[in-house]
């Protein structure tokens, strides 16, 4: 897994997910959970293949099909 870094939010804008929802958690005082959103929206390669993608694309693929769909 590849981490993904996160700039902190302008309290305004919900254009960037990352950064809105770390906004919200510090807003909230969840700083554990803070620590796994840059893996969260990180990347991930595929065991089989070696293809890098966005970790929830393959967290979906691995769920529903397999890595790679196969």
């Amino acid at each position: 897994m590849e981490p993904v870094s996160i700039v902190p939010w302008d309290d305004k804008s919900i254009e960037d997910e990352p950064v809105w929802f770390q906004g919200l958690l510090h807003r909230m005082g969840d700083e554990e959970t803070i620590r796994f959103l840059p893996f969260a929206y990180g990347t991930c390669v595929c065991p089989d293949c070696g293809k890098r993608a966005a970790y929830w694309d393959w967290l979906a693929k691995f769920i529903g099909y397999g890595w790679c769909g196969g």
